[in-house]
């Protein structure tokens, strides 16, 4: 009689609160090649399967498939894994590899030995993170047709990706990753930048939520060219996106935001970095409200190599390639503004993995308080100190900044680097743009503010406003940062061949950075 092997299948998280591994929507088929008959598991239960087989030489094949619903409507599947395995005689369990992922097995199979007579072995699943792409995009809601992520994406000829992935270990419950679907692997790891956008208006439990993505897809989208009944200044055509205010209606009220469309993914999939196209994989934790929950702590790295791994077993990216253990190389932190917070609580966990820091006029790095005498003080607030020890750490280490209304705090910083002894080639790693805040006083001096200065109020056509909604002038600190920030630096002042091709700061940074 042929001895029995047992094997088990697991995986963690299910049944869990997020609703996207309920166990009685995973199928799990276990069996051998040739046949058509499957072995019917021996037990069951939440995240595990197990199986006795007679132990001769064979192979297997196991199809794991999870799915999940919200709401009413068809249940719709987030993960499929298929894998192979050879079984010997001499009862060991190896996963076969495939090209697909460049000689290795499935990304996300890993075989463990069991320690007992029965000679066990476990198929452990990681389901960390499963594409939950399907419900996100029905569940967002935008502001206005034109914002519309899917109608209107330049990347219609699929050189970039943008998906929606669900976190089943931890929070927040939504990644939301984009980059070059060509993504080239530098030597076996894949670079990343961890961004941290600021938090959203409201906190969210489910992934079948209404989600406002108006404030989040203009960070991928290119500003598009549209002639409007204003007339803007001899020899510019009108660029929107990058000149001015629109309006919405949000459940019967109107509200405000300043339309500034910030090209993240021409910029992702466009740098070059010492004549190589640099293209990344860039890695957005959606935070539930103002919680971006294992995002600023010690699990970062792991949950970013975890999103990096599912889109290489999906083969979103690295098609046919084999990526090292660590998958990421090149690790960047990079937040806008009230995303400053996060991302300073993260680098304190991360500093080791950290090669760049991003910094887009973010907040953080002060602290007020009030002497004796009732005045307001701004001093160096503990992020900075964190900032300026990761720098000094090492050579390799790049700062890369720019500044609006919080221009004063990174001066500061840059004048610490300065003074701190690093040596010139290394604090020249730490670059602030631009360096004064005279950039966005004059307008003269960014041909794009020529242009922007002379909105007074929206719509672009100068009609008047809706009811209860102000006219806002252009001169504020808060435009000063939605525009100079993200909406195109020419970098060639008072040039006017830079007009509609305007680097902006991501894709500047990107080329400094060395990822």
């Amino acid at each position: 009689m042929s001895a029995i092997i047992r094997i088990q299948v697991r995986w963690s998280g299910a049944n869990g609160p997020h609703g996207l591994l309920d166990d009685d929507r995973s199928e799990i088929t276990l069996g051998a090649v040739g046949t058509s008959t499957a072995f019917s598991p021996t037990r069951t239960g939440p995240g595990i399967r197990e199986y006795h087989i007679p132990a001769v030489a064979a192979e297997l094949n196991l199809l794991a498939v999870f799915s999940a619903s919200f709401g009413p409507g068809e249940v719709i599947p987030t993960l499929r894994i298929k894998q192979d395995f050879y079984l010997s005689e001499s009862g060991t369990l190896t996963a076969v590899p495939y090209g697909a992922f460049g000689g290795v097995p499935h990304p996300l199979v890993n075989v463990r030995t069991g320690a007992n007579v029965n000679a066990a072995f476990a198929i452990e699943l990681d389901v960390s993170f499963v594409d939950v792409t399907a419900f996100w995009r029905p569940s967002t809601r935008v502001a206005s047709p034109d914002d519309d992520y899917v109608q209107d994406s330049i990347y219609s000829d699929n050189s970039s990706f943008y998906v929606a992935l669900g976190c089943t270990v931890g929070t927040p419950l939504i990644w939301l990753v984009h980059g070059s679907s060509g993504l080239a692997v530098k030597d076996s790891l894949i670079p990343a930048v961890a961004f941290f956008r600021p938090p959203n208006l409201r906190p969210y439990s489910s992934i079948g939520d209404k989600h406002e993505v108006h404030r989040f897809h203009r960070y991928l989208l290119d500003p598009k060219f549209v002639m409007l009944s204003q007339d803007p200044p001899i020899g510019y055509p009108r660029l929107e996106g990058t000149t001015g205010f629109t309006a919405f209606q949000d459940q019967g009220t109107w509200k405000t935001y300043e339309h500034v469309r910030c090209r993240f993914e021409s910029a992702l999939c466009g740098y070059t970095h010492e004549g190589r196209k640099g293209e990344m994989v860039m890695v957005h934790p959606w935070p539930q409200g103002t919680s971006y929950g294992d995002a600023e702590g010690p699990l970062l790295w792991e949950r970013v190599r975890a999103c990096v791994r599912l889109l290489w077993a999906n083969q979103v990216i690295a098609q046919r390639e084999s990526l090292l253990p660590d998958l990421v190389g090149g690790f960047c932190l990079a937040a806008f503004a009230r995303g400053g917070p996060a991302m300073w609580n993260a680098l304190a966990h991360a500093r080791d993995r950290v090669s760049v820091i991003m910094s887009f006029d973010t907040t953080g790095l002060v602290e007020r308080h009030q002497n004796d005498e009732g005045q307001e003080l701004e001093i160096p607030s503990l992020a900075a100190a964190r900032v300026l020890q990761w720098f000094r750490a090492s050579a390799r280490h790049r700062l890369l900044m720019t500044g609006a209304v919080n221009h004063v705090p990174a001066m500061a910083l840059m004048r610490s680097i300065a003074s701190v002894g690093i040596p010139p080639e290394h604090a020249a790693q730490a670059r602030l743009f631009p360096p004064n805040n005279s950039y966005y006083v004059d307008p003269t001096l960014n041909p794009h503010w020529l242009e922007l200065q002379r909105i007074r109020k929206y719509p672009f056509d100068g009609s008047s406003p809706p009811p209860g909604v102000a006219p806002v002038p252009a001169r504020t600190p808060s435009m000063w940062q939605q525009f100079a920030v993200f909406g195109g630096e020419p970098f060639q002042p008072n040039s006017l061949a830079t007009w509609g091709v305007a680097s902006t700061y991501l894709a500047h940074f990107l080329a400094l950075s060395g990822l």
